[in-house]
């Protein structure tokens, strides 16, 4: 095949002509931030088309559902109706499309139900109780947390249990428990999210299914290299194994989700895992101004493992980043709030200003300060609305007519009515899935004072397995579960809740559609013109005008409490970077000198100093790149940590 060519009308800089006219092979491209890597991708994906590769040939994977729908809605505004033949969506998504498909090559039902990290926490509670393991087992998030680290790393659960300290019996409980909680899950058609790609792996390994996926799709696109682990990666490398035409995009420097089982050793090993690889670099930045830009390019040179570049951008203008040192919390949360006050009454949209930080306790006294000053504000990841008590139960009623082996569904909706224990529900359990009666078993129950309200339950499961659509199911089930709703507090608040799934339901044709699209996307976003708080992790991939970072500290930013080695202090100067470069026009970095949480680390010896963060000294240029202020009660008096001082020697 010729070279591709750019779409007709477009405008590409230099190297990101070289990533959409690129000929085949493998290819990684690091996109800087705000580099326009998705319109990058978008033309990347328009040229092939152009050139005369089937749509259908074409995948395109992401981390989250929304980058999905932007991108597959800009590529069909590019070329059209056949955008929508491209298989475009989350590694979870293609997971599942795979799964329904070749279900029986891993032994699991076609229709399987989705577990979200409630429900997991639940299932696991009542296994370990079931096998008698409650003593010797770490508590269930614990154990989610390890067993999904053992998945997603391919480390050993013994290994896991060894770093996070676990004691021996716990390790050896958590170990036991492992393969037939997995067969569990398996024979009742139950997975996770890391089940999902577990089951995809090891399905792949299949010569015949890989042979199919991999003919399948001659070109694969994989967005935000930088945040797969070891299984994604694996998956990536058995769908290229036919083709070899696999384009990598990420940045190394924005590598903040180990956590979660997350490598960035995946994208800078890309090169050596996949032959004759094409590194391609988008440097040029079209969000932030050039002072920014100094400022994240500076702290970008204290990165131990990256890729040679620097960000730059053609625009002039814009103010150095103000470095502002308050006298304590409260004195930065005032300071803070006065400023985006300010900003507001300039010109600058409430939706345009963000408050990040380290950890979500640091937003407690700015949010006081906007209540006091009536300035709206959105704290991103806030309960989810599918995380609270009332959907989640009216949900359970669907999940048990659909997913009849769901025995966390089953489990809810037992113990809503009076009476019903552990003991009763796991009896009731055993009846209902271990004798494959499901819905029939409350037909004629005997058995229990409940008996009348068990038959009405028969009859209004049956009515909802009966509705074709998901609003006629969720109002049946509403209306049994009405008996248990009128005794919960708030019910105004709950009912409007009640009535935004209603309205959501609304888009689903069916029920299994609906629940299989709240598993894999739980967050709902609402339009809310405020002012955005959130943490950096949450952040990532956002922008706005105006951002304050604060906290700071060596107490906060970098955590001392996860900066137990070399490697967890490069994670958080990366997610310092990550912060800094949300910002487009305005930015300010806050540090109070100090406060009470600082001091209590300290007591606890996890931070040798609670003031200045060596990200703001390890690299003398820094002094020059922001315009310092002191709160007048500080006056010009600084102090810095033996970190702050170690790390800054050692760079000079």
């Amino acid at each position: 095949m010729g070279k591709f060519h750019s779409v007709k009308g477009a405008k590409l800089n230099d190297r990101q002509k070289m990533v959409v006219e690129s000929l085949g092979g493998h290819q990684l491209v690091i996109a800087s931030a705000g580099s326009g890597k998705t319109k990058t991708l978008v033309h990347r994906v328009a040229a092939l088309v152009s050139a005369d590769v089937d749509p259908e040939r074409i995948l395109l994977l992401t981390f989250t559902r929304k980058a999905a729908d932007e991108m597959k809605e800009r590529v069909t505004a590019l070329i059209g109706d056949s955008g929508e033949d491209i298989t475009c969506g989350t590694f979870h998504s293609f997971a599942l499309m795979l799964l329904r498909k070749f279900h029986e090559a891993v032994k699991i039902p076609r229709h399987f139900s989705i577990l979200d990290d409630k429900d997991e926490q639940s299932l696991v509670d009542m296994f370990r109780n079931d096998m008698g393991l409650n003593a010797s087992t770490p508590q269930p998030r614990t154990i989610m947390e390890i067993y999904g680290l053992h998945i997603n790393t391919g480390k050993e659960i013994q290994r896991i249990c060894e770093e996070k300290g676990i004691s021996n019996r716990q390790t050896k409980g958590t170990v036991k428990m492992f393969v037939p909680y997995m067969k569990y899950k398996q024979a009742n058609a139950m997975l996770n999210f890391d089940d999902m790609l577990y089951y995809l792996e090891l399905m792949l390994r299949d010569t015949t299914i890989r042979d199919r996926v991999s003919n399948r799709y001659k070109y694969v696109l994989v967005d935000e290299y930088q945040d797969t682990n070891w299984v994604q990666s694996q998956i990536v490398k058995h769908i290229a194994s036919k083709h070899h035409n696999i384009m990598a995009v990420g940045d190394e420097a924005q590598s903040i989700y180990k956590f979660r089982g997350a490598d960035y050793e995946n994208i800078m090993k890309f090169p050596k895992d996949f032959d004759n690889c094409e590194v391609i670099k988008l440097e040029q930045n079209y969000r932030s101004t050039k002072p920014i830009l100094a400022l994240a390019n500076a702290v970008s040179q204290s990165f131990v493992h990256k890729f040679e570049k620097e960000m730059f951008t053609v625009s002039e203008g814009g103010s150095k980043p103000v470095y502002y040192r308050a006298s304590d919390e409260m004195e930065q949360a005032q300071y803070v709030a006065s400023k985006i006050q300010e900003a507001i009454r300039n010109g600058t949209p409430p939706h345009e200003c963000a408050v990040l930080f380290r950890a979500n306790s640091s937003a407690l006294l700015i949010e006081s300060q906007l209540d006091s000053m009536r300035i709206p504000y959105y704290k991103a990841g806030d309960r989810s609305l599918f995380d609270k008590a009332h959907i989640r139960d009216l949900l359970a009623y669907l999940k048990v007519c659909y997913y009849p082996t769901d025995t966390v569904a089953w489990s809810r909706v037992l113990h809503m009515h009076p009476g019903v224990g552990s003991v009763t529900a796991t009896k009731i359990i055993s009846e209902v899935i271990d004798n494959r009666r499901y819905i029939s078993a409350f037909k004629d129950y005997k058995g229990t004072k409940n008996e009348d309200t068990f038959k009405a339950l028969y009859k209004a499961l049956r009515s909802i397995r009966n509705q074709e659509g998901p609003v006629d199911a969720l109002n049946i089930a509403f209306s049994y579960y009405r008996q248990f709703f009128s005794k919960l507090s708030n019910t105004p608040a709950r009912l409007k809740d009640i009535e935004f799934l209603l309205k959501k339901a609304k888009d689903f044709a069916s029920c299994r559609k609906m629940l299989t699209d709240i598993a894999l996307n739980p967050s709902v976003e609402k339009e809310f013109n405020g002012v955005v708080l959130s943490t950096v992790h949450s952040a990532k991939g956002l922008e706005w005008d105006s951002v304050w970072i604060i906290n700071v500290t060596d107490a906060k930013f970098p955590n001392s409490y996860f900066c137990k080695s070399d490697e967890e202090l490069e994670e958080e100067r990366r997610l310092f970077y990550v912060a800094i470069t949300r910002a487009k026009k305005k930015l300010t970095i806050v540090a109070p000198m100090s406060d009470e949480e600082a001091s209590e680390y300290l007591a606890k010896g996890y931070v040798e100093n609670s003031h200045e963060s060596p990200f703001m000294t390890e690299n003398p240029q820094i002094d020059k790149l922001v315009r310092t202020q002191y709160s007048g009660a500080i006056g010009s008096a600084t102090s810095r940590s033996p970190l702050s001082r170690r790390l800054r020697s050692e760079y000079e």
